[in-house]
């Protein structure tokens, strides 16, 4: 709020209809016009999933992402959130329950924006939700932190301590249960690919 105890002007995005992929979304967002300049965007919307064989009932999956931070703040990190369910009702018989939860800390004017994050995910279609992605049928789990350089071998100045962070350390492994061919959209085996660096 202002001085006087009234509610700063802020600029606020509308967009009720948005397609993406297999998805329809909805974007709202909103920007205080007054330093710190603080920002609230949110995204929600349903994902209607192609059925692999073995499965009778299409699914309807329910998104929701969620980002906040302040524009006139560059340390302070951006909390962004993400998620994918199956809606109400929708599973039916269907033997797939996909699942999709990020945690994440964003710096955006680092060179290194992601601070740090987890995803874990269940039975998630790369396809669904971005046009030229593979077919898939993920699970597993990656988890990222930045890190600063080596103090052994660090010269920087300013002190290490306010040096951004130069290297991700990623760990974590994801399977693939929908194997195919290239040439028909599709990744083609179910190794899994793991990382601890």
């Amino acid at each position: 709020g202002t001085a006087d105890g009234q509610e700063a002007p802020r600029h606020q995005l509308d967009i009720p209809t948005l397609h993406w992929a297999e998805g329809q979304y909805r974007l709202q967002a909103q920007l205080d016009t007054q330093a710190p300049m603080r920002l609230q965007a949110e995204l929600h919307g349903q994902v209607h999933t192609a059925v692999p064989a073995g499965n009778t009932t299409p699914l309807t999956l329910r998104a929701h992402l969620q980002l906040s931070g302040a524009l006139g703040n560059g340390d302070q990190p951006w909390p962004l959130r993400a998620s994918v369910q199956p809606a109400t009702g929708t599973t039916g018989r269907n033997r797939l329950q996909p699942q999709l939860t990020l945690e994440a800390q964003l710096l955006p004017w680092q060179a290194l924006p992601l601070h740090s994050g987890e995803l874990r995910l269940q039975d998630i279609d790369l396809a669904s939700f971005w046009p030229q992605a593979p077919r898939t049928q993920l699970y597993g789990q990656w988890q990222a932190t930045a890190t600063a350089p080596d103090p052994a071998t660090a010269t920087a100045t300013p002190p290490l301590a306010t040096t951004p962070p130069t290297d991700w350390r990623l760990r974590g492994e994801l399977h693939n249960q929908r194997p195919g061919p290239w040439d028909r959209q599709a990744l083609p085996d179910r190794k899994s690919t793991r990382l601890n660096s």
